[in-house]
């Protein structure tokens, strides 16, 4: 048996290195030929880039207790055909058409299949146990996920294919995920179908710029360990497959999808422990989906939504954090809010239309800053009854504000209290309003009213 070289090998090597010249090679050469034995280990002991010519059974050994990266322009895999084992990743890269010939391989650490621009199939991988992260990255031509059949992943699920030719994920049989799974930029993907088995998923899910998803239908998930983002998948008009879903322990995003209207889909999600972001949707108008929602633990964040004209159904959640509404082109009111009784910070920022804050009438303190500025058509504050902000309250940029009396008699403004170029209201009336302040732990600025 030839003897284990102790020590890693990562880089190129040179024409004299026993792995390149077999008359340097302890034990001499071995064939190509030879079939590997599995029940006898001939392990190298390391890491290995392995680059053409090299051949690995002219190596002597059957496994490698490290990574092997291999980066090949061979028409197939048999040269790798006496490897059995990998104890870390096994990377493959090139111009390979096939992956055919690793006939004895039964167990890798880790799968990262990358740059690969003529792989179809990965049929060769069937039977070989997988223990950590799958990594499909730049497969333009692949097909299908076939012969990935493992049941349980310790590690990660990502497929990055930028391919046009694979519209399920048919053959993945998993249950159990234990990291994350990123399932983005294939823009041939029409069907989640494949990930039907998975009731949780440890980590994040996310579903990004597949532009042939018209739903996530094929999803059974019920719990999710990180964030859920759905993010700039072109033609997604629904969440439907996320029906079951119940707690995300991490953020919810939901973004930069143009054909979303509203969250339906989402009819199970009674929690989300961070935060909740909406936005750059551009066509989406209703809340409708989240009608069991009852707790968000960060913040509630409704950015650049042109064509949201109101808050109304949204759903009586508390939410731990901060409040933000910015960006809202049609936003007219905040109606849905009435529930909000205290809160970090809230931000009004940039809706060129709104004019009704009445349903923030129950809100009495915000332990960090309250900002409304540069709301192009709010001309009063009626409705608005805070009594203490623990923070900074700012009142700026609102070009038709005329009546702030709503905030008279606020018992106290932690930081510092800013009333500053509203040209409509002048600076009599925002003094009016000073005055009537409790206290203030900051500055007081007034001016440009």
């Amino acid at each position: 048996m030839p003897a284990v070289l102790l020590f890693a090998l990562t880089g190129c090597i040179g024409s004299d290195h026993p792995l390149v010249n077999p008359e340097n090679r302890p034990g001499g050469s071995i064939s190509s030929s030879i079939k590997a034995d599995c029940s006898e280990p001939r392990v190298f002991s390391g890491s290995l880039d392995l680059n053409d010519p090299i051949q690995w059974c002219d190596l002597g050994y059957n496994a490698i207790s490290g990574d092997l990266t291999v980066t090949t322009g061979q028409p197939d895999m048999a040269f790798l055909s006496c490897l059995c084992e990998v104890d870390g990743e096994l990377t493959l890269s090139g111009d390979m058409l096939t992956l055919d010939g690793m006939d004895n391989l039964h167990r890798v650490g880790a799968l990262r299949i990358e740059e690969t621009p003529t792989i179809v199939s990965l049929e060769p991988f069937r039977g070989v146990r997988i223990d950590g992260d799958i990594q499909l990255v730049t497969m333009r031509l692949l097909a299908s996920l076939e012969g990935l059949d493992q049941t349980r992943l310790d590690g990660d699920l990502i497929l990055l294919t930028e391919s046009i030719d694979l519209h399920s994920l048919d053959g993945l049989q998993l249950t159990e995920v234990t990291g994350e799974i990123d399932v983005s930029y294939t823009p041939g993907l029409a069907s989640l179908a494949g990930l039907e088995g998975l009731q949780r998923i440890e980590g994040d899910l996310t579903l990004q710029g597949n532009h042939g998803l018209f739903s996530l239908e094929g999803l059974a998930v019920e719990s999710l360990g990180g964030t859920l983002r759905v993010a700039n998948n072109a033609l997604l008009e629904s969440l439907d497959g996320l029906d079951q879903l119940a707690v995300v322990e991490g953020w919810v995003f939901i973004q930069g999808n143009p054909n979303l209207v509203d969250l339906t889909g989402l009819d199970s999600l009674t929690t989300v422990y961070h935060s909740l972001q909406l936005e750059q949707n551009a066509l989406f108008t209703s809340f409708a989906g989240l009608d069991q929602l009852t707790w968000i633990g960060g913040n509630l964040e409704l950015l650049y939504l042109p064509a949201l004209s109101s808050m109304a159904g949204f759903p009586p959640a508390e939410v731990e954090a901060n409040l933000q509404i910015s960006n809202n082109d049609a936003l007219l009111d905040v109606d849905g809010l009435s529930h909000l009784t205290d809160i970090q910070s809230v931000r009004l920022h940039d809706n060129d239309v709104l004019v009704d804050l009445t349903d923030l009438g129950n809100l009495q303190l915000a332990t960090g800053y309250v900002v409304v500025t540069n709301n192009d058509s709010l001309e009063t504050l009626d409705g608005v009854a805070l009594d203490e902000v623990r923070s900074d309250l700012r009142i700026e940029d609102n070009g038709v504000l005329t009546d702030v009396s709503a905030l008279h008699d606020m018992s106290r403004v932690g930081g510092n209290l800013k009333v500053l170029d509203n040209p409509s209201l002048g600076d009599a009336a925002a003094w009016d309003f000073v005055d009537t302040v409790g206290s203030v732990g900051g500055q007081t600025l007034v001016g440009g009213n």
